[in-house]
């Protein structure tokens, strides 16, 4: 119980004197009065001096532990290594050295702008308290000195990367906006080019109608001609062929003509001509009983006796 007290009141001690002097240059001045009360002060007894010496060490071990994550044992020591004031000022110094460097990175930044003046000093004490240290504990700062310097370099390592990533995102922006805008610049060219295309077979199909309308007309125009040539050459054929016609007809009739006039001299030349001759009696046929029979009848025509031998005079 002693044991846990001492070092729950101890850790408590040194994260108030870490809290007080961490942005502050008095932390090294308390880094230094505490080193040089550490040297003069002495136990009053040996249990007195074991006791704090292993309450300084377990709190600087568990505070180190608790800080980077890692498990951290302790090796056997004899009491006279442990009793010394050696172990004490070791543990305080690799403790205080890790309070002061732990922490996000803008408090880290802020501890290591310290004066040039406070860094010499801590350096000559530093110095000072390596020669009287023991080999384990100078393992045991050495380790804590390489776990800082690598703690160092990760931060670095990871702003870097940070600065990297800001750089790459500002990158991949300034091409994203490239790529945008070489984007708008290839659709409007293309709407130009399909508006251009569209405008292009508008026109196209525009004077293949008028060239189609052309030909039509001129088709239409030879047709009306063509037709009108032969209206012309029809009407005159025509008038032809009613020419011949009414020639023809009237050659009919000049014949006719000539003919009757010719039947009539030859006619009444016949009939000048003509002897007186004896009239025959009157008779006629008759049907009687179905039976033909001849009867007297001085009414009726005399029967014929003359035939016209010229078939021409009618």
């Amino acid at each position: 119980m002693w044991l846990l007290a001492g070092l729950e009141s101890e850790f408590q001690g040194r994260a108030e004197r870490t809290e007080k002097n961490f942005f502050g240059a008095s932390e090294s001045a308390g880094k230094r009065k505490r080193i040089l009360s550490s040297k003069t002060q002495q136990p009053a007894t040996a249990q007195t001096a074991s006791r704090t010496s292993w309450r300084t060490l377990a709190s600087g071990v568990s505070s180190t532990g608790k800080a980077s994550g890692d498990q951290c044992f302790l090796p056997s020591a004899s009491p006279r290594e442990v009793n010394g004031p050696n172990v004490q000022v070791g543990v305080q110094k690799c403790t205080e050295s890790h309070f002061a460097t732990t922490g996000i990175d803008s408090e880290f930044s802020s501890t290591c702008a310290s004066t040039s003046e406070d860094r010499r000093e801590e350096e000559a004490c530093s110095s000072c308290t390596m020669d009287q240290l023991s080999p384990w504990e100078r393992w045991l700062l050495e380790k804590e000195a390489k776990r800082i310097k690598e703690h160092k370099a990760s931060l670095q390592q990871k702003a870097l990367q940070r600065a990297k990533d800001r750089e790459e995102e500002k990158a991949q922006a300034a091409r994203k906006e490239l790529h945008k805008k070489l984007y708008r610049e290839w659709i409007k060219k293309k709407r130009a080019e399909l508006l251009d295309g569209r405008r292009a077979k508008e026109q196209e199909a525009q004077e293949a109608l008028q060239t189609e309308l052309r030909r039509k007309e001129d088709i239409k125009a030879r047709a009306e001609a063509k037709y009108r040539a032969w209206l012309e050459a029809k009407r005159h054929e025509d008038k032809l062929l009613r020419l011949k016609i009414e020639t023809v007809h009237l050659e009919k009739d000049m014949l006719r003509q000539e003919k009757q006039k010719t039947a009539e001299k030859a006619f009444n030349e016949w009939l000048s001509h003509a002897a007186h001759r004896k009239r025959r009696p009157l008779y006629s046929l008759g049907y009687a009983d179905g039976t033909m029979i001849r009867y007297f009848d001085r009414t009726a025509n005399p029967e014929p006796s003359f035939c016209n031998k010229n078939t021409w005079i009618e």
